[in-house]
């Protein structure tokens, strides 16, 4: 039941002076009535809560003419009461009056107001301790006019809102098996107001609040935040009172006042018995005699959090209610945070320093309506560390880094503006391991573009992930601090990767794509400044006449060299003698002691019979086989060595396949059979085959004319149909993992190795 404290005026008959109380006039044709008020708080419980309004046990009442003008002989109180409790008042007929009432806790010091009881404005001092429930308090004013004896009905409500912090019982539990109780606890709230007038109800003159630290409560505090019908039962941590305007006032400069709820920064500051920890809640919405409730698991692991608005006041909201609401807490806390919805931003998330948090953008798009004028308004402020993860897409200028980021997710980012922004502006450590970022500027200076800026002494590590600059203003990715690009896809129209003649800083390229868009023109560049290239594919586009360069005042490496094979340039080592990028190159490439590289793509390798020391090394997306039957079944040649290639077949990955002897290395390779072997070898003339970081998926077989065979970190998987490995040799199987359904065994009298302890039988996962 909502508890509230009510006034009833009861019939009654009193004469008296309007302008004293201490004679008596009254006969049968008085110009005075006398109003009686009883005060009671309908519905409140035997059972005393802490912060339900029972700590109220003083009343103040004050009587104002028409005009305003304090009436003082009939001001009073009553303290030490308790209610329902009687006041009577004797006024002058025909006369209008506002007759003012506040209720309070009588030992609280912190509301003060005039001389003599003129408690037209109440002023509010929130020097003291947190959790004091004595800061409860009530009021109301009326306007009435005198005609005669008459019962008024008057309900008082709280000037302020209520803010309580709590925690799963669950919570608690596992705080106290790590060996962590919370033993006090204080607020800080940016915004409060300090002065509240009864006439009108309006506040004034906001400051920001501070309580001490004080032992938290230890009621239960009971809230029904799954709304059906039960209130549950949670850990208290904190329990506070602030001064808030009510819905109608306008709005003053500080922007404290004048909306539905106001909006306030939170700081709980928690002492435990070991180290002390805040829970920080922006633009957390508190609102005039409602009751805000932070409830969730704080204590431990990742910050899971509800907010709710109590119903037993004079609303019920849930907060969060939306997903940017979500975010922002998390983004002041930490933890993990999955979005639930789309957002669109009027400021931008900030992620706190010395937070971490984990994003999640769940296939959800973030937008922005920013109003802030100049290069810096990002949807996402990152001064913490922050990793975002899963697919998604952040539709504006994205993220401005000023402390540690990882992006692992498969996500978009699109700057949309044209103030010569980009798609995220690196001012920390970043690290990119996915996503396509976008600038689609076309206004602003050169240097404030590109999908990806890195400042001075901030550095930037690219594993993968697509780079796009479609101005003809900027490069794709800019750098003036330490760029290293391990893989990327980078296209642009001005250029790919660029620097500063000026301050040049580092920009190392080690591998990935770089094409320069439709029509460059002299003053156009895919690579421009960068200090070292040691790997990568690079490409002018469609017009290679106007000017433009593939490494203006850029260093190939020592120990590296171009290959240039159909408008491709290819950095690669010195020992490689071709860039292939069809079957028919690979076969005439093909020749003993060749090191040949294979570009993106699928392809047939022929049988290496009569050749030694052939090395292959494949890019992401080589495949050998794809839709043949088998992905290769021919010989492998003596002493081969092939790299980062996928063998595939509709039937097997490798099968029947031999070898001529020597020492054979595979690495970072996948033998997959869809449907049987992975990896079937019949004879090998003595030769040793060693698999490192090697994926195998399906039926594998090793023949026992195999000398020795190693496996190094590799993988065993169940295609659906198979997932078997016999051994007819010696093996050797290091830090090797196998997916369930999964099998090893030897055969006749092979011997097996398992990180160098004999087990010479099947084993099963």
């Amino acid at each position: 039941m909502r508890k509230v404290l009510s006034f009833f005026v009861l019939a009654g008959v009193l004469l008296a002076s309007s302008c004293s109380l201490k004679e008596d006039f009254r006969g049968n044709d008085s110009e005075f009535a006398t109003l009686s008020f009883t005060v009671g708080e309908p519905g409140v419980s035997a059972t005393r809560a802490i912060g339900d309004g029972t700590s109220v046990d003083a009343l103040y009442y004050a009587v104002y003419d028409h005009e305003g003008n304090f009436i003082a002989d009939l001001a009073g109180k009553k303290v030490g009461t308790t209610f329902p409790t009687t006041v009577e008042i004797t006024l002058a007929k025909g006369q209008t009056y506002k007759i003012a009432f506040w209720a309070q806790d009588k030992d609280c010091g912190a509301y003060s107001f005039g001389q003599y009881g003129d408690i037209e404005n109440i002023y509010i001092d929130y020097t003291g301790l947190n959790n004091d429930e004595s800061r409860d308090a009530f009021f109301k004013t009326i306007d009435h006019k005198v005609v005669g004896d008459i019962a008024l009905d008057v309900t008082l409500e709280r000037p302020f809102a209520q803010i309580n912090l709590g925690v799963t019982q669950e919570d608690w539990d596992n705080a106290a098996k790590a060996g962590i109780y919370v033993a006090q606890s204080k607020l800080v709230i940016n915004n409060a107001a300090t002065e509240l007038n009864l006439f009108d109800g309006k506040v004034q003159d906001p400051t920001k609040v501070e309580y001490d630290l004080a032992n938290i409560p230890t009621q239960t505090l009971e809230v029904d935040l799954n709304k059906d019908g039960v209130k549950e039962a949670y850990k208290y941590l904190s329990l506070s009172y602030i001064l808030v305007a009510d819905q109608g006032q306008t709005a003053n400069e500080e922007g404290m006042f004048g909306a539905e709820s106001a909006l306030v920064n939170a700081t709980f500051s928690l002492k435990t018995n070991k180290e002390p920890f805040e829970v920080k809640v922006d633009n957390l919405p508190v609102q005039r005699n409602w009751r805000t409730n932070v409830i969730g698991e704080v204590l431990t692991g990742d910050i899971k959090f509800n907010i709710d608005i109590d119903p037993i006041f004079d609303g019920d909201i849930n907060y969060p209610s939306t997903a940017e609401e979500e975010l922002r807490f998390a983004a002041a806390n930490g933890g993990k945070v999955e979005l639930s919805s789309d957002i669109t931003l009027k400021t931008p998330i900030v992620v706190a320093e010395g937070t971490s948090m984990v994003l999640d953008l769940n296939g959800k798009t973030i937008t922005t309506d920013l109003k802030q004028e100049g290069r810096h308004h990002y949807a996402i402020d990152n001064y913490g560390t922050l990793i975002i993860e899963g697919t998604g897409a952040i539709n504006a200028r994205g993220i401005e880094n000023f402390g540690t980021m990882v992006i692992n997710g498969d996500i978009t980012i699109t700057n949309v503006d044209t103030n010569g922004g980009s798609a995220i502006w690196n001012e920390g450590h970043l690290t990119i391991n996915k996503g396509t970022f976008t600038t689609n500027e076309t206004a602003g200076a050169e240097s404030y573009g590109g999908a990806l800026y890195t400042e001075e002494d901030c550095e930037a590590i690219i594993n993968g992930g697509t780079f796009i600059a479609n101005s003809q203003l900027t490069y794709a990715i800019l750098n003036y601090g330490k760029t290293t690009i391990n893989n990327a896809t980078v296209r642009g129209k001005h250029g790919c990767v660029g620097s500063d003649k000026d301050n040049p800083g580092t920009t190392e390229i080690k591998g990935g794509t770089f094409q320069l868009m439709e029509n460059p023109g002299v003053s156009d560049h895919c690579t421009y400044y960068c200090s070292s290239i040691t790997g990568g594919n690079f490409t002018l586009g469609n017009n290679t006449d106007n000017g433009a360069q593939l490494f203006y005042e850029s260093t190939i490496a020592t120990g590296y060299h171009v290959i240039v094979n159909d408008g491709w340039s290819y950095v690669v080592p010195e020992e490689v003698d071709a860039v292939v990028t069809s079957s028919s190159e690979l076969k005439t490439a093909i020749v003993n002691d060749a090191t040949i590289v294979l570009t993106e793509g699928t392809y047939t390798l022929p049988s290496l019979s009569g050749k030694e020391g052939v090395v292959i090394i494949g890019t992401e997306g080589t495949v050998i086989g794809g839709n043949t039957s088998t992905g290769f079944g021919g010989n492998f040649g003596k002493n081969t060595t092939i790299k980062n290639v996928t063998f595939s077949g509709t039937s097997n990955g490798v099968r029947d396949s031999y070898a001529q002897g020597g020492e054979s290395t595979f690495e970072n390779c996948t033998f997959a059979g869809e449907s049987t072997y992975g990896f079937h070898i019949d004879q090998s003339k003595g030769a040793t085959f060693t698999f490192n970081n090697c994926v195998f998926s399906g039926f594998n077989a090793f023949a026992g004319d195999l000398v020795k065979t190693t496996f190094n970190h590799c993988t065993f998987e169940h295609n659906g149909s198979y997932g078997h490995t016999n051994i007819w040799s010696v093996a050797y199987f290091n830090d090797c993992t196998w997916e369930a359904g999964a099998s090893v065994g030897p055969r006749d009298n092979a011997t097996l190795y398992f990180n160098g302890v004999e087990e010479s039988w099947l084993h099963e996962f």
